[in-house]
């Protein structure tokens, strides 16, 4: 659980994680405190969406409340989802499916990023292709560097697309922001690496976003700086097509 809760709040929050259901009358005796006190915590946590309650009449008398965690305030106690992903990237990787793997995961996260931006903006949203590394639609990184979408998306200005997808990352935890390079291209920075400890045994998860992004928006990505090499921030540099326009207005 997240230690910077305040320590009765925190036993609070165990209690329920442990019984489940439990009224302010069992929180009181559990806890050592008054129901007005226990009443206190649960306001807070109710404000901050870590407790919801349901009404449950028990006899005669008036109903009493049944408080519970709701999913985000279970999200405070540990999870061990960064070894399960690990032990299936290392599964995967041992018998040579893993570009295969993350071709797959790039196709559906591209799908779903396709259609939050169609419906944010003026973006068609084109049919996605099922695609493998070496087959249609795969990405092939050129001498310069570079990586290349396999097919032009619709003409969008480039900038507008960024900002939009920013926001998308950032709301998945990753702090994205777009920064104008000043000649057309723009730095595409995430402060949060929310997949860090995988990514750190599994570079090519990086490799794969740069990837993403380049389909996403139908420019040129440049990886600059990654989280899980050692950089404070991950950074890519998008540079527009040749045909594609960058202007936001």
């Amino acid at each position: 659980m997240d230690t910077h809760e305040q320590p009765t709040r925190a036993e609070l929050l165990r209690l329920l994680k442990e019984r489940g259901e439990m009224t302010v009358k069992q929180l009181s005796a559990a806890l050592g405190i008054t129901p007005m006190g226990v009443r206190q915590h649960l306001d807070t946590l109710l404000r901050e969406g870590r407790v919801t309650y349901r009404w449950h009449r028990h006899g005669p008398g008036r109903p009493c409340q049944l408080f519970r965690l709701t999913p985000s305030g279970d999200e405070l106690f540990p999870r061990h989802y960064a070894h399960l992903a690990l032990g299936l990237l290392q599964a995967a990787q041992a018998r040579d499916l893993l570009p295969q793997l993350l071709a797959g995961r790039r196709q559906q996260l591209l799908a779903r990023y396709r259609d939050h931006l169609a419906q944010a903006g003026s973006m068609s949203t084109p049919p996605v292709r099922a695609a493998s590394p070496a087959g249609p639609g795969a990405f092939e990184p050129e001498n310069d560097g570079l990586v290349r979408p396999a097919e032009p998306l619709p003409a969008e200005p480039l900038g507008e697309l960024l900002e939009r997808y920013a926001a998308l990352r950032s709301a998945e935890g990753y702090y994205a922001e777009v920064e104008s390079a000043g000649d057309g291209s723009y730095r595409f920075r995430q402060r949060n690496c929310a997949i860090r400890q995988v990514a750190e045994g599994f570079p090519a998860l990086c490799d794969s976003e740069a990837e993403l992004i380049a389909e996403l928006v139908g420019a040129k990505v440049v990886p600059v700086r990654c989280v899980a090499r050692g950089a404070a921030v991950c950074e890519f540099l998008v540079r527009p097509r040749d045909d594609q326009s960058t202007s936001t207005a």
